[in-house]
């Protein structure tokens, strides 16, 4: 939507030489509507919102009707990776049933194991260990572990999957990008903080291959 300049005023409160006077109100209605606002009569001296829609009734448009719009542009062909994302998001909120569970929980022992394991790890892969490296790993024996919610829902019937794979969505600039860490509950907890490492890394260079956003 277009919107008119502010109005400019003089320090006396009068115009200044050839400005018009009027009120931002109805500089942006004459804005939506494409007309000229030094078309508009005004009987104070100065052009307001009032003003604006009696030209408007005057011109035979009524005053609820539809200012003019801008139309949307062309849509624009995304890049692989991030059409992959989308797509996979989209569908993955269109055919599964989706519910939320809140808990908290005591992390101590969570914040010692990572601390107690960060310079083993960082020496064996040269990676730094995450807690969303040991979330992971928590998550995929928990899956394997409760096979029954390890499924997924087709037309069909319920798909129980094997393998344990793992999306991690992760902020590339201005791409959201979900790549996927296959086997997490195969991997030792070193294996997965190498695996995340390297994916990041090739996210933020743009070298994610399509294999490694899907399953």
């Amino acid at each position: 939507m277009a919107v008119a300049p502010p109005a400019t005023y003089a320090p006396d409160g009068g115009p200044p030489a050839g400005h018009l006077l009027a009120s931002p109100r109805a500089r942006r209605l004459a804005a939506e509507f494409g007309i000229d606002i030094a078309r508009v009569e005004s009987a104070g001296g100065r052009i307001v919102e009032a003003d604006v829609r009696r030209y408007l009734e005057q011109l035979g448009t009524p005053r609820e009707s539809t200012p003019k719009t801008v139309p949307d542009k062309p849509a624009e062909a995304l890049p692989t990776a991030r059409r992959l994302t989308a797509e996979r998001m989209t569908l993955s909120f269109q055919t599964v049933p989706h519910f939320y569970l809140t808990v908290l929980a005591d992390a101590t022992a969570l914040a010692k194991l990572r601390d107690d394991l960060l310079p083993v790890v960082e020496q064996e892969t040269g990676a730094r260990l995450s807690y969303t490296d040991l979330l992971v790993k928590a998550l995929g024996l928990a899956l394997k572990k409760h096979a029954d919610i390890h499924v997924s829902w087709s037309q069909d019937g319920i798909i129980r999957h094997q393998a344990v794979h793992i999306g991690i969505a992760a902020q590339f600039g201005d791409r959201l990008l979900v790549p996927v860490i296959r086997n997490a509950d195969l991997l030792s907890v070193a294996a997965l903080a190498k695996t995340r490492h390297e994916l990041v890394a090739r996210g933020r260079a743009g070298k994610l291959n399509p294999t490694d956003l899907e399953g």
